[in-house]
Order: structure tokens, then C-alpha cells, then sequence
């Protein structure tokens, strides 16, 4: 054993410390136990001093050594106790030097743990016939770090409800911000759910190439560059070029297809435009991405923190992207279902970004019961049994949205336009009507949100809805959306929708000629 970790005079002088200052050890019961001596005196005495602070007796040195011989202590290292107590007031210490000699010992009582542990994984793994069993090992020595747990400035006693509470009122007033979080491109999800927060979860649930991947890419760039907050993507399924790629595009409004296949250069416009944004390019720019299509869960905590503590800085905010929730054949080994590896996966990764505030931005595939391609939309289910594999996602969660397209029926009733036209625009992304929409390509159905903005919960409320025959039905609100290359553009709500349905059957009574065509 290191001889810095057993240090005869720091044990000494804490004893005296507790002595002096016995609220110290109330305060601090988690930190400090007989334990945390190495030498069988100390935790004696240790024993006598804990037996009179809980019964509320005197810790004066001389009691002490009178108690530590009717417990059966009479020496220690040859000189009797009495004498060693009483020898040992021999400085004076504040309270805060005795929270520090605590502090000391305990750390020096976990280091010791850990040594007599690591030195057990070294025999093990030297004795090993195989020696490759490097996931348990990995957990061992991750049950090793979660021990090392010091005193902090922190109080950790339950406090008074309203204690301080009418300053923190004051001072809101005093000082009102628009947001609770960092503000989105959105400015209806910005005062429903009042943006993004760090420590939260933000889930978006969704088929297979209906837009996940852009709108955590969108959020990604967007908390990146317009609010300065370190971004990491995980990415599970593209490779690091593929996803540059659609944020370049996504920023510049240049055709993706012409970025990757270099045709740019044959269109006189689009080429100039692309040497003005490469020359825009901010190499710099905290935006990180990492391909991690085999990684285990242990594997990607340790890729997060250290970014976090190199690139980021403890204590300062960030954005942590993972594209998207899902097994690999690494978190499967261990004959856990996918739910359940799954449910470990989102477990984790909330767990991290709460220790490292950040925002946690993921996605997850929707069954079949969400798929609304080529569909009418009384065939989809919008509410949360769309979600695949865990009911652990809908706990961890703050937030959870369904991403999907929009139905044919749904962009006749949405923009008032025929059903012949409705199946050219759903068909041909490429048409001028694709663009000319009034609400948008997309739905996003928020089917939880904790936190809340100005107008919440306005996306949970049923809508009195405009039917063309001119009756009304409840729907569940939502936000339009509108994809085009990789860019995401807000085009309202069903509020909305509903409000220009009434206006337009208006006009229409008025004059049918006020009404024009949208495609």
C-alpha cells in the first residue's frame, strides 16, 4: 500500500478537528466513518467520539480519553490514550479547515478501496486464460470512479420548501426572460414549450426516412451557431462526410446532389453561390460529429465525457445529438432483449447529460402503426403506443414528438386544394405546389411536453377542425412543417389551419373569385 495513503498525523489531526468542531461530523455523516481510519486506535476512538455526539454528550479531549478507557482503549503505539487525546490539541482549526481534514481523509480512504480493487482486476486479468473480457472489466473499474464521492460545498440536508423562495420570485420579475430555454427557428414551439433546456430529453419518433436525422441536424446547427453551445453528434447509421454534407446544404439552400456530386460547377448560379458559402465556412465552429455504428454503452459514455471535459469545460452548457435510439449486436451480448438494452441506452445517456448539462436531442423509430406513406390519415396512429421497443423512452423523456408526412387527405383538407392536385404535390416533392404549400409537408404531434411556455399545452388541446362538407370535428392540435434539402421551415398550426379554412369559406361567400388557386 502507498504510504501517501495512510498519513498517521492527517488522521490525528481530524480526530482532533471533530473534536473541536462535532457539527462538523453531523454535517458531514456520509463522508467520514470508522472506516475511513486505517489505524485500529483511530477507529476506536473514532467509535467513542461518534457514541457521544449522538447522545449528545461532551467531545471535550479529556471526557473522550475517560470514555476510551471504560470502552477498553488504553494506548496507542505504546503511550496511553488519555495522554494521546489530550496531546493531540495542539493547533487551532476553523470549521472550514475541519470540513477540509474530512474531505482529506475520506479521499484517501476511497483511493485505498481503489488500489486493493484495481490490484484484484490486475490479477484477474493476468490470470486469465483468455484475458479479453474487457466489458467487465470496464464496468469494475467504472464502479471504482462512481465511489470516489467527497464532501462538497453543496448541502445536502432536505431544506424548507419556500426557504429563499421569495428572493428567487423577485428576482424573476426583476429580471424576465423571454425563454426558460435556448430559443428555436420555431417560434410556435418556443412559446408552447419555452425551447430547449439543459438536462432535459428531447425524443423525436418517427418511420424511416421521414425527416429524424434533418430535424436533429436542423437543432443541432441551429443551438450550435446561433447560441454558441458546444454540439456533439453520435451518429449511428451515417458516415461523418454523408452528414457534413447535409449541413452544408442545409445551410447554404444549395441541392444536396449537386454538393456531393460536384455538378455544381455546371450551373453558373448555384457555382458562384457555392465559392461565396465554402469561403463562409467556420472550421471552428463547436459543432463535432462521430460515427458510432458498433459502440456499447460503456464505450459511448466514455466518448461524451471525455468531449465534454476536453472541448466544453465542466460546468458550461452543451447540446449532445444521438442518431438515433437503437441496438447494436455490442449491447445485445449480454441475451437482453432489445427493449431492455434499448431501455439501458436511453437510461445512460439522460443520466450523462443531466451530470454534464446538456441537452440531449435523440430520435427513435415508430412502428408500423405510424407510418402515414401513402396512407389516408384514419389508417395512422398519432399518440405514443407508435413507439417502438421501451416504455423506459416515455419515462426518461421530457419531451416527445412524432415526426411524419403528411397524408394526401390530410394536405387536400390542410390547403384546400383537390385531391388530383394533393397526389402531384405528395408524389413530386420537385413541383412548384411542393413549395407553394401554405402548411407545410410535415406534422409534428408533441404527445409530451414538461416544460411548458406561454401558451401551453396548446399542442395536447383538441381543435374544433373545418370539414370541407362544412360540419367540424375534434382533432389533436400540431405543427405544420415544411422539409425541403434538409432545411425545416415552420408553417403553423391546425389553429391556424382552421382559422384560414373559415376565412376562405368567407371570402367565398362573398366573392368565389377572391380565392385564388394554389396550384
Amino acid at each position: 500500500m502507498s504510504s501517501k495513503l495512510y498519513r498517521s498525523e492527517l488522521e490525528r489531526e481530524t480526530l482532533y478537528s471533530l473534536l473541536k468542531h462535532p457539527k462538523i461530523y453531523i454535517e458531514n455523516q456520509s463522508w467520514i466513518n470508522r472506516e475511513s481510519f486505517h489505524h485500529p486506535t483511530h477507529k476506536q476512538i473514532f467509535d467513542v467520539f461518534k457514541i457521544q455526539v449522538l447522545n449528545g454528550g461532551s467531545t471535550d479531549p479529556v471526557v473522550i480519553g475517560e470514555k476510551c478507557i471504560e470502552a477498553g482503549v488504553f494506548d496507542k503505539d505504546g503511550v496511553n490514550v488519555k495522554d494521546y487525546i489530550n496531546n493531540i490539541d495542539l493547533f487551532k482549526i476553523s470549521p472550514e479547515g475541519a470540513k477540509e481534514l474530512v474531505s482529506d481523509l475520506s479521499f484517501n480512504h476511497v483511493l485505498r478501496k481503489a488500489e486493493d480493487k484495481i490490484s484484484k482486476i490486475q490479477t484477474k486479468i493476468y490470470s486469465s486464460a483468455s484475458g479479453d473480457d474487457k466489458t467487465q472489466t470496464i464496468q469494475e473499474l467504472q464502479e471504482i470512479s462512481n465511489e470516489i464521492i467527497l464532501p462538497s460545498d453543496e448541502d445536502t440536508r432536505p431544506k424548507k420548501i419556500y426557504s429563499g423562495y421569495k428572493k428567487t420570485l423577485r428576482d424573476r420579475v426583476d429580471n424576465p426572460v423571454e425563454l426558460m430555454g435556448y430559443a428555436t427557428p420555431f417560434p410556435t414551439f418556443n412559446t408552447m414549450y419555452g425551447g430547449f433546456e439543459p438536462k432535459m430529453t428531447y425524443v423525436f419518433v418517427g418511420r424511416g426516412g421521414i425527416g429524424k436525422s434533418t430535424i436533429l441536424h436542423y437543432f443541432s446547427n441551429h443551438l450550435c451557431k446561433d447560441h454558441n453551445l458546444p454540439t456533439l453528434i453520435l451518429d449511428t447509421e451515417m458516415a461523418e462526410e454523408f452528414v457534413k454534407d447535409r449541413f452544408f446544404a442545409m445551410e447554404t439552400k444549395i441541392p444536396n446532389y449537386a454538393i456531393r456530386t460536384g455538378k455544381v460547377k455546371f450551373n453558373p448560379e448555384l457555382s458562384l453561390k457555392f465559392d461565396e458559402e465554402v469561403e463562409k465556412i467556420n472550421e471552428d465552429m463547436p459543432l463535432y460529429i462521430k460515427h458510432i455504428p458498433e459502440e456499447g454503452i460503456e464505450e459511448i459514455r466514455q466518448i461524451i465525457l471525455e468531449w465534454y471535459y476536453n472541448e466544453v469545460g465542466e460546468g458550461n452548457p452543451c447540446v449532445v445529438t444521438f442518431d438515433y435510439l437503437k441496438c447494436n449486436s455490442k449491447m445485445l451480448k449480454n441475451n437482453w432483449a432489445e427493449h431492455q438494452a434499448l431501455g439501458e441506452l436511453i437510461d445512460h445517456l439522460d443520466k450523462i447529460c443531466t451530470k454534464i448539462n446538456a441537452i440531449l436531442l435523440t430520435a427513435i423509430q415508430a412502428n408500423r402503426k405510424g407510418d402515414s406513406f401513402n396512407r389516408s390519415s384514419t389508417e395512422v396512429t398519432d399518440d405514443s403506443t407508435i413507439i417502438a421497443d421501451s416504455d423506459r423512452i416515455q419515462r426518461y423523456a421530457s419531451f416527445i414528438a412524432e415526426i411524419r408526412i403528411k397524408t394526401p387527405d390530410e394536405i387536400v383538407l390542410d390547403e384546400g386544394i383537390t385531391a388530383e392536385e394533393a397526389e402531384d404535390v405528395f408524389q413530386n416533392i420537385n413541383t412548384i405546389g411542393f413549395n407553394q404549400l401554405r402548411f407545410g409537408t410535415h406534422k409534428m404531434i408533441v404527445f409530451k411536453g414538461r416544460s411548458q411556455g406561454e401558451n401551453a399545452p396548446g399542442a395536447l388541446d383538441l381543435v374544433s377542425r373545418l370539414m370541407p362538407n362544412g360540419t367540424y370535428r375534434l382533432d389533436r392540435n400540431y405543427f405544420n412543417l415544411h422539409y425541403n434539402n434538409f432545411e425545416i421551415r415552420e408553417k403553423g398550426t391546425l389553429r391556424e389551419i382552421t382559422t384560414h379554412a373559415e376565412n376562405r369559406l368567407m371570402l367565398d361567400d362573398m366573392n368565389p373569385a377572391d380565392e385564388e388557386e394554389l396550384i
